[in-house]
Order: structure tokens, then sequence, then C-alpha cells
């Protein structure tokens, strides 16, 4: 597993080389650090909705002229899906799949103004962990009934994940900028010949951050 990220990380790596020689001429270069909120959630989970989590990481933007950019990324993000919502009476029972992402997307950037770009591009998942979380709660008097928590099993699911991101970016100042991004997901997250399951990734990112 890890021989096969190293490889592809020193493919994009070596594209993004390609491009900057390419274009060396012309090309500006900044890179900076981002953080933020995602809204994630798993299609065709059943009784899905969404859930919470965070994103951090960074990037750096190669620009060739006043229109157009490539950035790419590194980012940890954390995901998953609350599904099997259910009540009775006072006694909520919900469950969580939370998993932990190193996302590489490369993304074009597009100047629709100085100052506001639209981002689009491809890319690549790798899930460090993933965790099933079962909680019961009695409402009468705010009681855990039960609150347990149990790691998938690396069997059931694909440990890569491939997705198109799209998004936009405005800048607030030279250094500061604030993004909203969509994560669609191509490949199933479950594998679906043992779980039946066919969910696919779909992810909002709001964040900030910050360029050098």
């Amino acid at each position: 597993m890890f021989n096969l990220i190293n490889r592809i990380m020193k493919k994009v790596l070596l594209l993004a080389a390609c491009v900057v020689m390419a274009t060396g001429a012309f090309a500006q270069f900044s890179w900076g650090v981002k953080s933020g909120l995602n809204i994630s959630s798993l299609t065709d989970v059943p009784s899905n909705q969404m859930k919470t989590g965070i994103y951090v990481g960074a990037f750096a933007e190669y620009r060739f002229n006043d229109y157009i950019s490539i950035q790419p990324e590194v980012v940890y993000s954390r995901q998953g899906v609350a599904y099997n919502v259910t009540k009775e009476g006072d006694v909520t029972t919900r469950n969580r799949i939370r998993a932990n992402y190193i996302n590489v997307p490369v993304l074009a950037r597009l100047y629709l103004l100085d100052n506001l770009t639209l981002d689009l591009g491809p890319q690549i998942g790798f899930v460090l962990t993933a965790k099933d979380f079962s909680k019961v709660v009695d409402k009468t008097d705010g009681r855990d009934v039960w609150n347990g928590k149990s790691r998938l099993d690396k069997n059931t699911y694909n440990v890569i994940d491939f997705s198109i991101a799209m998004g936009l970016t405005y800048n607030l100042s030279d250094n500061c900028f604030v993004s909203a991004r969509y994560g669609l997901g191509i490949t199933n997250f479950f594998d679906k010949d043992k779980t039946g399951v066919n969910g696919k990734n779909s992810v909002i990112q709001i964040g900030t951050g910050f360029t050098f």
C-alpha cells in the first residue's frame, strides 16, 4: 500500500515539475496553508445524514499568466456519514462512520476576476483510518446508554478514493482568502461485492487560508 502511495506521489510531483519547467519563464510561484470545515456524507447509505469534520493542508500555486494557474495540494480531511438515526420515545440511536484521509487534489484555477477564481480538478485520496461509532442517548436525563466504536474491516472499504473537486476562492487580500469547494466521489467507499453498498464520498468544504 505504501509503495503504491509513494509511486503515485512521485508521479504527481513529476507532473508538477514538468509543468513548472515548461513554463518557468512566465510562472509565478506562491505557497500557503489552509483549514476549515467539512460537511460530508456517503451517497446511497441508508438513512444517511451529513457529518461535520475538519480539514487542514498546504498548497503550492504556479501562475502562468493573469488568467490561469495550477495548484497541487496535500490535505488532511476528516470525512464520513451519520446513518441509521432512529428515535424511540426519548431514546435516540445514532451510528457514524469517520474516515481520515490524505487528499491530493491538482486544480486548474481560472481567474474570473483579480480576486476571484474558479477551481476545478481531479483528486486522489488515501484512507488512513476508518471507524464506526455507535451511540444511544436517553434524552430524559441526557445519559449515554451506550457509546462505543470499532475499526472498520479494511477488506470492506477501498483505501484509495478518486473524486472531482470544484469550487470558488475569493482573495480578501494579497495574503488571505476564503474558499468553498465540493468534492464529488467517483469511486465507492465500500467494497460493493462485500457490503452491497454503493456509497461514494460527497464533501462540502468551507474554509480560509494564507498565502506566502
